[in-house]
């Protein structure tokens, strides 16, 4: 079996026969069925191999395709919305600006492929392998992921409006700029990843492993953040305002400036946190967290907080 490295090259859709027809001409009655004319017929293409083939701004919109190869192939601008992938081989497949609104890409495996301003939204994104892929840009817009494994991938300004992200693995991506307004977030971890400057805003994050992740300059207005892990994650500058963080863990997690006009902190957890100079706490808010004497509190003074003490008072080196 040829390795990754040692798949041949094709260079032109005329070289490769699928059910003993030439993709071209599968490709031809594709469009002519996707025209509704009466020539046409849907593309079956159901575990062929495509590796290295150019197949650059093609219209596959609704083909079937499950448990086919792409290793290598050019798929640029390529339509494949509506496509029935599963269980296809994207490895290194360049499918930068690639249209695949409502794809079924359950199983696919797209380790190491380029996705840049592809467009992934209401695609179905069970057990998918983008470890190291290139999504910058990517559009994942109510989005179904579950158990989707994005492990050290490039993910910075991605866009997650209303996704639902089930047992996925963001652990080391990076996230920076991403924007998850109104996502589900549930049972995934993001361990050491970096989301510097994303928004959260109104996104549901609960029960997540969010161990040393980099939330500089976040905005978590309105998000739930619920019963989960954000051990020793940097908030920096971040922003709470009106979020709930009930039951939730924020042990030597760092907040200099961050915000937290209205937040719900009842039960979370921020033993050894760094909240000086954190903004617009009130006595309440924070007698209703868990702090200790290694806490820093938003005056710069050690914990734990008591009430009357003044220490929610911001000390004022940061500013907005």
């Amino acid at each position: 079996m040829n390795t990754l490295a040692e798949q041949p090259e094709i260079s032109t859709v005329r070289d490769v026969m699928v059910a003993g027809k030439s993709l071209e001409s599968g490709l031809l009655a594709h469009g002519a069925w996707l025209e509704k004319k009466q020539e046409g017929m849907r593309a079956d293409f159901t575990g062929g191999s495509f590796n290295g083939l150019k197949l650059a701004n093609r219209n596959l919109a609704r083909a079937i395709l499950r448990s086919t190869n792409w290793i290598n192939a050019d798929l640029v601008g390529a339509n494949l919305s509506g496509a029935m992938l599963g269980h296809a081989d994207f490895r290194q497949a360049m499918l930068m600006q690639a249209d695949l609104t409502a794809a079924d890409l359950a199983n696919a495996n797209c380790e190491g492929a380029w996705l840049r301003w592809a467009n992934l939204s209401e695609c179905s994104l069970g057990t998918v392998n983008f470890r190291r892929a290139r999504m910058e840009g990517a559009r994942l817009l109510e989005a179904k992921l579950n158990e989707v494994d994005c492990s050290e991938a490039e993910l910075n300004g991605t866009g997650w409006h209303h996704a639902r992200v089930f047992r996925c693995q963001f652990s080391s991506a990076n996230l920076d700029g991403s924007l998850f307004y109104n996502a589900q977030i549930q049972f995934s971890r993001f361990v050491n990843s970096s989301a510097v400057g994303s928004s959260f805003a109104n996104a549901t994050v609960q029960d997540c492993e969010l161990l040393r992740a980099n939330f500089t300059n976040g905005k978590f207005n309105r998000a739930k953040l619920e019963r989960s892990s954000f051990r020793e994650a940097n908030f920096l500058l971040a922003d709470f305002r009106e979020a709930k963080l009930s039951g939730s863990i924020f042990q030597n997690a760092v907040f200099e400036g961050a915000r937290f006009q209205g937040a719900n902190c009842f039960g979370a957890d921020f033993r050894g946190a760094n909240l000086k100079d954190a903004k617009e706490f009130n006595p309440e808010m924070l007698s209703q967290m868990r702090t200790d004497e290694k806490t820093i509190l938003p005056n710069g003074s050690k914990g734990p907080y008591c009430k009357g003490s003044g220490a929610e008072r911001a000390g004022g080196q940061w500013s907005r």
